[in-house]
């Protein structure tokens, strides 16, 4: 799967519900509110900057306040319209795939009165950056040849564990346009033709040197990708001396893409 080009993608939650009685992700049929409401629609924009693929099917939307806790599921068929008990306070919000800033208007919060209301909630792929705290717990430094300080990719992961070494070790076919980041070496029969990721410092290891340059480390632990995750990735790119000379990104920073 290639990367999308920069290009937003508006499509707008659809649901109607009647608000009160309502349990959270229940989903009830249209009827009469029996108290006064404000009439609240929202709607859900997506932007994709670089790597990102999520639509705003991926997001959910959340209703809450005092008389209201509602669960709406985004779908591609107009804004959702819901009813909130007048009376006291509310907000929306929206969660999903990771890797995306949220900004809402005004109307996505406040006091609910008898009345209209409209609440956009926008979404904005963050720029994947390097972490330089991993790329620091590498050990034995010099077996590496840094080709870039930072360098982002994306691809599919093919394989993937926790070494000896308490690294998550990935083998990643690169979409095409980072193929480039191979080196001969990733032809060998230990690198399979793919592009090798390491992520330090993610697992127990016995072995001296690594445990030196993990210890106390408070980085953030990685969830293991599955087989087939397309994923996004920021490390400095280098040539593993010590394997073949492959090229590698190593000290990675990583974003599980949604499709």
């Amino acid at each position: 799967m290639r990367p999308r080009f920069p290009h937003t993608i508006h499509w707008l939650a659809a649901f109607s519900t009647a608000l009160l009685g309502a349990s959270c992700g229940a989903r009830s049929s249209p009827s009469t509110p029996s108290a006064p409401s404000l009439s609240l629609s929202v709607a859900l924009a997506v932007t994709n900057v670089k790597f990102g693929t999520a639509v705003p099917s991926d997001f959910t939307i959340m209703v809450s306040g005092p008389s209201t806790n509602i669960t709406i599921g985004v779908t591609d068929e107009g804004p959702a319209l819901v009813a909130v008990t007048a009376g006291g306070p509310y907000t929306v919000s929206a969660s999903g795939p990771a890797g995306y800033t949220t900004s809402v208007s005004t109307d996505c919060a406040g006091q609910a009165v008898v009345g209209r209301k409209s609440c956009t909630i926008e979404l904005k792929e963050t720029p994947l950056t390097c972490d330089d705290t991993l790329w620091n717990r590498i050990y034995l430094r010099d077996r590496l040849r840094l080709l870039s300080q930072c360098q982002m990719a994306s691809g599919v992961v093919a394989d993937r564990g926790i070494e000896p070494d308490g690294d998550l070790v990935m083998e990643v076919i690169p979409d095409g346009a980072y193929t480039s980041l191979m080196r001969p070496g990733n032809a060998s029969p230990d690198a399979h033709n793919h592009l090798v990721v390491e992520v330090p410092c993610q697992g127990p290891t016995s072995e001296a040197s690594p445990r030196v340059a993990c210890a106390q480390f408070t980085g953030a632990k990685v969830d293991v990708p599955n087989l087939g995750a397309h994923i996004a990735i920021a490390a400095p790119w280098v040539e593993d001396l010590n394997h073949s000379s492959w090229g590698e990104l190593h000290g990675a920073r990583l974003v599980l893409l949604p499709r």
